[in-house]
């Protein structure tokens, strides 16, 4: 065997080796299922209630009237996000302060203990790239506000502003986010009810009659007229997302992210305000995305109660972007993902916190108060999860989720195809993603010999 050929190999079973006899054994399933997608496509695009979407690429996804996690909005409540949620000062709320002081003191020792003892993954060298992909925050004030940064609007030049029918307009918008960086973009309805009532900066938010959003020291105001709301996709560098519990596979992918995220939905925002209209971008303390995502149809709620995107996972950064200009909303999408939850379990088998549930059903109760009610889900348990996430950088749930894959290839095409049809082969398909390796931690000194792309993002 070649050089090339065995580092191939052991890229894909960095854990666990595979058998002539298992390798044949797959294929062959991937075979049948190929088989049985396309034996089923048929009967699935005649439904009256599902349209094939993106047909060239994912010709397996299903546009639906609902989303797939059913919901009820009068038992939703506007969350205190500084409070309710365990990010900032929420999690001090929920253990105390010996606990909070604790956790902080663990994330310290570990990272001078690993520049003292050179463990791979947190070294000087890799915790100086998580550290330098953090670089930039201070601009977030910049690209994040909510009035125009440099932008003048047509009526300002004398001119009229942009007037075009709405799936124009939305077309447009989503030609030029794809330009500024977005790698996939939904337009849906902003929801009051997911949106805080009070953000992580610790001030109401607040929709008042008035013409242009506002800012004070005890609110931020978001006028009525404002009623779509638009989510970018921003993904994770995959080969740095398998190295689990490290400080290039969890601070490096988000850091990146969020980094890239912030200029793309400023940049997008100040296109807005160029065409004439008001344009609010934000990250994590004004809107709760996930359910404005899942609505756009950028993906559906998976076990670990995040949203799964078809193509690039539960691996992916979200950015809402709330707008008065005129845009046709986009459907909700299917593509299986509820009834494979049910039998995959990877993330939860793979938290080392145990804070993603096991049932094998969604249910209505809350695991917590840092839960918001009022939809059925696989609820988590942030409180255990925060420990892991902060102290080890932990992103494990992200690396082993099924979905998560480098390569677009013909055979995942057909599994996930497969999956979004029937669920007879799910439990096969779980055991032959274990079998090739899949979702298992990667050497972290091996990373930095990687030829990357851009950012480490793969174009799926």
């Amino acid at each position: 065997m070649s050089k090339e050929k065995k580092e191939i190999s052991q890229e894909a079973s960095p854990s666990i080796g595979i058998s002539r006899r298992d390798l044949f054994k797959g294929t062959a399933v991937v075979g049948a299922g190929t088989a049985l997608t396309m034996a089923t496509a048929k009967t699935v695009e005649a439904s009256s209630n599902a349209k094939p979407v993106e047909a060239r690429k994912n010709w397996y996804v299903k546009t639906v009237s609902q989303i797939t996690t059913p919901y009820d909005l009068s038992k939703t409540k506007r969350f205190d996000e500084r409070n309710g949620s365990v990010r900032g000062p929420g999690y001090r709320n929920y253990v105390g302060d010996a606990k909070e002081n604790e956790r902080a003191e663990a994330a310290k020792e570990l990272r001078d203990r690993g520049i003292r003892e050179e463990i791979p993954g947190w070294t000087l060298l890799d915790q100086a790239l998580a550290s330098a992909s953090g670089m930039s925050s201070f601009a977030n004030s910049t690209f994040l506000q909510w009035t125009p940064v440099q932008a003048t609007t047509p009526q300002e030049r004398g001119y009229d502003p942009y007037n075009v029918a709405p799936e124009i307009a939305a077309k447009h918008l989503k030609h030029a986010a794809r330009a500024l960086g977005a790698a996939k973009v939904g337009i849906t309805a902003l929801r009051k009810e997911w949106t805080y009532s009070v953000g992580g900066d610790g001030r109401r938010i607040e929709f008042e009659n008035v013409n242009e959003p506002y800012e004070t020291e005890e609110k931020r105001v978001i006028p009525e007229k404002v009623k779509n709301m638009i989510v970018l996709l921003i993904p994770q560098p995959v080969d740095a997302i398998y190295l689990h519990q490290t400080a290039i596979g969890g601070s490096y992918t988000g850091n990146i992210a969020y980094r890239l995220g912030a200029w793309t939905i400023g940049a997008l925002a100040e296109f807005i305000r160029w065409l004439g209209y008001t344009a609010i971008p934000c990250q994590n303390n004004t809107f709760i995305t996930v359910p404005h995502a899942i609505e756009a149809g950028m993906g559906e709620l998976g076990r670990h109660n995040r949203m799964v995107c078809p193509d690039y996972s539960l691996n992916n950064r979200l950015f809402p972007i709330a707008t008065d200009m005129p845009l046709a909303h986009d459907k909700p999408i299917d593509f299986g993902l509820i009834d494979f939850c049910k039998t995959c379990m990877k993330c939860a088998e793979h938290c080392p916190a145990k804070a993603i549930s096991f049932e094998r059903e969604p249910t209505w109760e809350t695991k917590g108060p840092w839960n918001n009610p009022g939809h059925k889900a696989w609820f988590d348990d942030a409180v255990k999860c925060r420990w892991n996430m902060t102290i080890e950088s932990c992103a494990n749930c992200q690396a082993s989720c099924t979905y998560t894959k480098k390569n677009d290839t013909v055979i995942h095409a057909a599994i996930k195809g497969t999956i979004a049809n029937t669920r007879a082969l799910n439990g096969m398909f779980v055991r032959f993603d274990d079998m090739f390796g899949y979702g298992f931690a990667k050497d972290p000194k091996k990373w930095w010999d990687i030829d990357l792309p851009r950012f480490g993002h793969y174009e799926l």
